[in-house]
């Protein structure tokens, strides 16, 4: 059975996008990097019996912290700004049809524009991500954005159960 419905996207979904994958990918690195300086100059410390090393081993604690910081609220920030500035279609109201082979991408078009439809089928999208509040899309380098609360209530259920049926589909926090 196919369930349409409206979705609008806003620019908060694609922050909320890029810091979950900025957790996952550099969070572990970072913290690892961290503990990495704080034991070597721990082990400098009670080796060499030297305490300007904990001055040392403090900045770099620092430096990784406020760099980790920095790129996590104002980084990811101008990131989104960037890729919605180059293309307004990310932000623009679309009608989704999603049934047990396909997820289909209506745009719905102003005036003198051009409808585009993008119908993916479950094989080619390489990942379904569901977190709380989204359903996430990965079909090649491109990301398709389904806020749960863009989801009609008769529909919910329905919705939930075609997509998470997909071995593509993964649950993560």
């Amino acid at each position: 059975m196919k369930n349409t419905f409206r979705v609008t996207p806003n620019k908060d979904d694609f922050v909320i996008w890029e810091k979950l994958q900025f957790k996952r990918s550099r969070l572990i690195p970072t913290l690892i990097t961290a503990f990495m300086f704080i034991a070597f100059f721990a082990f400098y410390l009670i080796a060499e019996k030297n305490s300007s090393l904990i001055i040392a081993a403090v900045i770099a604690f620092v430096v990784c912290g406020a760099y980790f910081l920095y790129v996590y609220n104002v980084g990811i920030e101008k990131k989104v700004e960037r890729y919605l500035a180059a293309d307004a279609q990310y932000l623009s109201p679309c009608e989704i049809t999603i049934d047990e082979n396909t997820v289909e991408y209506r745009n719905i078009p102003m005036m003198n524009e051009a409808g585009i439809i993008n119908v993916y089928p479950y094989s080619v999208i390489r990942a379904i991500y569901e977190t709380e509040n989204y359903f996430y899309f990965n079909v090649g380098f491109e990301l398709k954005i389904l806020p749960k609360r863009d989801i009609p209530d008769q529909m919910k259920q329905q919705v939930f159960n075609q997509i998470k049926k997909n071995a593509n589909y993964f649950y993560i926090k």
